[in-house]
Formats: structure tokens, C-alpha cells, sequence
């Protein structure tokens, strides 16, 4: 018993072995919910979807001999080279059944096997003879269905952008500084690799990274690029393999075209009356950009911006951040770049100045009047007190200058004589506003002039004094005539002292002396009223 089943099992390793070795081929079950109609221009045959499959793999194949039943008993012949002439077509049908093969049933989402009949349905499009034609229909020898159009589309879409080289130019432009990308419209780009390093694939966007040179590469089709292969038997039914599509690559030239740039800073100092040695047109800061491109540069010692190897194109040039002596150019400056040129652009900058004058007069001895004063000297210090230039006032008393923004100082050092000149001023400009300053000197006293003030003064109020009383002795003192005495002393009264008249000159004179001192009073007081008897 134990040598039957040996004998048994040995056979069944040898079937093995020679089904293993050879290309057999059957009928599957068939594809539930669609059928086929295959119109012959004789007949019309309605026919079940049914996969054929290797006996050996059990891999699906298609079939490309319509009309042929398959032999399930034939052990076929495989050709894996120029298949198409065994079947009388060309090299370019051929390989359009393969990528058929390859983008429909089991391609990534494709797993249902109604992908299988659509699949089938396309590669006898390939070859089906003259007046012959297929359509699918929802239940055997039913109307021709709109059913699986829109997976035809989607498998046929597939098969057509195949045929879709990425869009690009053959020579693209890349760039010195910067990463330039481009966007296929083709949206086949993500079938592909690059042999460049330099150049990376996103979706559908390639990207250049920069260069200093030209350089190439090459997008290829990622496959594995497995040949589908053609099976044969005599007068039965041929079939084809499912082969990946075939290896397919295109090339790229990257050019780096390169221009230079450079930007020549001056800055405007006229009608200035002193230039800091801090004010000069290095250090100064630009930013130079397009759509591709952003960097900033700084001005050297001469003020210039010097770049090579930039790529052509438009540029935009923007002052950025300069320093507060000098007015902002808010201007956008344009320059283009072109291949192995040089472009040259001058921008000039204001200094931020304020204009100032000084008005200088005096006041006038005689009329105590304001006077304009000319030819008075001023001499005009820096922040570190060193002599920047010295004005003198014109004839209407004016001096005019202009000055950068900062911190100054002024002092007069001459003037009219005997007249007193103005202290030492601070003069700081903060910003741009026109300055005016009035300045007036009055005549300087000594003690000399103050002592002969003093001494006429004095002469004054004694000549008031004087003229007072002069004026109270014609006024006030009246002298009686003398009247004769009568010596006949029996009928005569005597004499009463009050009438008497030497008293009343007495008391005149004590009148007189009275008012004298109270005048006297008065003008110690500051009081210039003289006040006399009536």
C-alpha cells in the first residue's frame, strides 16, 4: 500500500514539474454583471466575460485573437522578442496592449474584475479585423450599456498620458541664486525621476536647484520595464502577458544665463555750508528682488553695489533703513539684466538739511530805536567744538546757511562798538524745518558814563530846587511902605506889636523858610511837584 501511494505522489511531482515548465492556459469563471456583444458584420455573438488565466502562475492574460476559443490543453510557446511580428502588427501597437495591460486590471485602485473586462475590451480595439466590433452590455444578449463608459475613459486617459512627455522646454532657464520651479500641465510629471540631483520632483512642479553653470538631465518613466511577453498555439487563442510600460526618458538642458548689476550711491551735497565727515555714501543698505529672487546688499567705501552671475531678468533695487542724515528715497528702481551684460544704475540721495537764518540788530543810542546790524561776525561750531566756517551779517542784518541734521553751536565775535555781543548759543537740527532766530544788542554802560549820568541828574534836581524858590520870593514876599511916626505922644494910642509891621515881615520870612524845606522834602522823595504858598 505504502509503495502505491509513493508511486502516486511521484507522479504527481513529475505533473508538477511539467506543468511548472510549461505556458498552459484556461477559462476562468465568468465576470458577474457584464457581457460582451461582438459584432462579426455576419452575426452577432453574445458571449460571457471570461478571464483567462496561466494554469501554472495563475496570472491573468489577455486575449488577442478574437473570435479564437483558447486551448486549454495546448502547451504554448512564449515569445519574449519582437512579439508584433508574430502577430502582424507594429512595434507601437504592440506596446500600446501592453501599457492597456499594465494601467487596467490591478492597477493601483483597479482591483474589481470588471477592470479585467475593460481592460480586454481596449486591446481588442487594437486588433480587432476590419468590420468587426465589441460593446458591453448589463445582462447576456442585453442593449448595449453606457454602464463602464466612464471606466473606459479613465482607463484610456491613463494609456494617453503615457504618450504625454512632461511639459517643458528641451532647454529651461535655472538661476544663480535662487531654486526656480516650473509646473507640468500635463500633470504626468510624478510618473518620472530625475538622474540630477539638482533637479527634485513634487507632484507635478520640477524644481531647478541654483547653479554656477549649465548642467543636463534626464527624466525617465519610473518602471520596472517588464516586457509583456506573447503566447502562441497554432490556431487557438493567442494571449499577451501584463507587462509594466515600457522604458521611455527625455532630456533636459539647463541654462543659466548670467548678467551683472551694479549700482553706483552718490549723495547730493550742494547748497550745504558744512559736510560732516560722517556723510558719505558707503554702509548704505539695498534690497534687490523679483518674483525669484530677494537679497540685500550693502554700498562699499566708493557707494557702489557690485553682482555678478545674477540671473536676467527684471529687478526692482528699494533703499532700505538709511541713516537719518539723509532725506528717505522712497523711489522703486528698475533695472534689466541680460546675458553678459552689465547693468549700470545711478540713484542719488539728498542730504536731510534744515535752512537757517539769523536776524542781528541793536538798539539805537540816541532814539533807543531797533536797528539792523551789519558786518557782525559769527563763527559756527561742530558737536566736537571744532570751527566749521564763519558769517557775517549782510546789510539788512541777516546771515543764511544750511546745515545737516545734527548738534551745533554759535557765538557773535564782533559787533558795533561799544554795543555788548550775544552769549554762545546751542543750535540742534532734528529735522528738515527752516530755523529763524532773532538776536538784538543794546550799548554797554561804564562807570564813567554812569558816574556823568549820576552828576546830570543831580544838576537837574538842583536847578528844579533853585527855580522853586526863586519862584516863592517873587510870589510870596511883600514889603509893606513905612509909615511916618507921630512924635506928639499926649493924644496918641500905643503901638499893639501884633500890627506892628516888622512882625509881619518875620513872619514871611519864617514862611519862606517853611516852604523852602518842605520843598526840599519833596524832592528827596522823588516827588517833582514844587508846592509854594499862594
Amino acid at each position: 500500500m505504502k509503495k502505491f501511494f509513493a508511486v502516486i505522489g511521484v507522479l504527481f511531482f513529475m505533473v508538477n514539474v511539467a506543468l511548472a515548465d510549461g505556458n498552459h492556459f484556461y477559462l476562468d469563471e465568468a465576470i458577474p454583471g457584464i457581457y460582451t456583444m461582438m459584432d462579426t458584420t455576419t452575426k452577432l455573438a453574445a458571449n460571457y466575460v471570461k478571464p483567462v488565466r496561466k494554469v501554472e502562475t495563475g496570472e491573468y492574460v489577455y486575449c488577442v485573437s478574437p473570435g479564437v476559443a483558447i486551448n486549454p490543453d495546448g502547451n504554448y510557446t512564449k515569445i519574449t522578442q519582437n512579439q508584433w511580428n508574430k502577430l502582424n502588427i507594429t512595434k507601437e501597437k504592440y506596446q500600446k496592449m501592453q501599457i492597456i495591460s499594465y494601467y487596467g486590471y490591478m492597477y493601483k485602485n483597479h482591483t474589481d474584475l470588471k477592470w479585467y473586462a475593460i481592460t480586454q475590451y481596449l486591446i481588442w480595439q487594437e486588433v480587432l479585423p476590419e468590420g468587426w466590433s465589441v460593446y458591453f452590455t448589463e445582462t447576456l444578449r442585453g442593449p448595449k450599456s453606457t454602464m463602464f463608459d466612464s471606466m473606459i475613459e479613465e482607463l484610456q486617459t491613463l494609456v494617453d498620458n503615457y504618450y504625454k512627455s512632461p511639459n517643458f522646454k528641451t532647454n529651461m532657464t535655472g538661476s544663480y541664486k535662487n531654486v526656480k520651479s516650473y509646473k507640468d500641465s500635463y500633470g504626468v510629471l510624478n510618473n518620472y525621476v530625475s538622474s540630477n540631483s539638482k533637479v527634485t520632483i513634487n507632484n507635478n512642479m520640477i524644481s531647478l536647484q541654483p547653479s554656477d553653470n549649465n548642467y543636463s538631465f534626464t527624466l525617465t518613466y519610473n518602471t520596472t520595464n517588464e516586457k509583456s511577453n506573447l503566447y502562441i498555439y497554432n490556431d487557438a487563442q493567442w494571449v499577451i502577458s501584463r507587462g509594466t510600460v515600457p522604458l521611455k526618458s527625455y532630456n533636459f538642458n539647463v541654462v543659466i544665463p548670467k548678467g551683472s548689476l551694479e549700482i553706483t550711491k552718490s549723495i547730493n551735497y550742494s547748497n550745504l555750508d558744512y559736510i560732516p565727515d560722517y556723510i558719505k555714501p558707503n554702509n548704505l543698505k539695498f534690497s534687490i528682488y523679483n518674483d525669484d529672487f530677494y537679497y540685500e546688499y550693502v554700498t562699499d567705501e566708493e557707494g557702489k553695489i557690485s553682482i555678478d552671475k545674477l540671473d536676467i531678468g527684471e529687478y526692482y533695487i528699494k533703499e532700505i533703513d538709511p541713516p537719518n542724515y539723509l532725506v528717505k528715497d522712497d523711489k522703486i528702481y528698475n533695472a534689466t539684466i541680460t546675458k553678459d551684460n552689465i547693468s549700470l544704475v545711478n540713484i542719488v540721495n539728498e542730504i536731510a538739511k534744515s535752512n537757517i537764518t539769523i536776524h542781528k540788530s541793536f538798539q539805537d543810542q540816541e532814539t533807543n530805536e531797533k536797528k539792523d546790524e551789519c558786518n557782525a561776525t559769527f563763527a559756527f561750531y561742530n558737536d566736537f567744538n571744532e570751527e566749521m566756517f564763519r558769517k557775517n551779517t549782510n546789510d539788512n542784518g541777516y546771515i543764511n546757511f544750511s546745515l545737516p541734521l545734527g548738534n551745533y553751536s554759535f557765538t557773535q565775535l564782533s559787533g558795533m562798538s561799544n554795543y555788548d555781543l550775544i552769549n554762545p548759543q546751542i543750535l540742534s537740527i532734528s529735522n528738515t524745518d527752516d530755523i529763524f532766530l532773532e538776536f538784538i544788542n543794546y550799548p554797554i554802560i561804564t562807570e564813567e558814563k554812569e558816574d556823568e549820568k549820576k552828576e546830570e541828574e543831580k544838576e537837574k534836581k538842583e536847578d528844579i530846587i533853585d527855580s522853586a524858590i526863586e519862584g516863592e520870593k517873587k510870589e510870596d514876599i511883600k514889603v509893606k511902605p513905612i509909615v511916618k511916626k507921630d512924635t506928639n505922644l499926649d493924644n496918641k494910642d500905643f503901638e499893639n506889636p501884633q500890627t506892628s509891621d516888622n512882625i509881619l515881615i518875620y513872619f514871611g520870612i519864617i514862611t519862606v523858610s517853611i516852604s523852602f524845606f518842605v520843598i526840599k522834602i519833596a524832592i528827596k522823595k522823588g516827588n517833582k511837584t514844587v508846592i509854594g504858598n499862594k
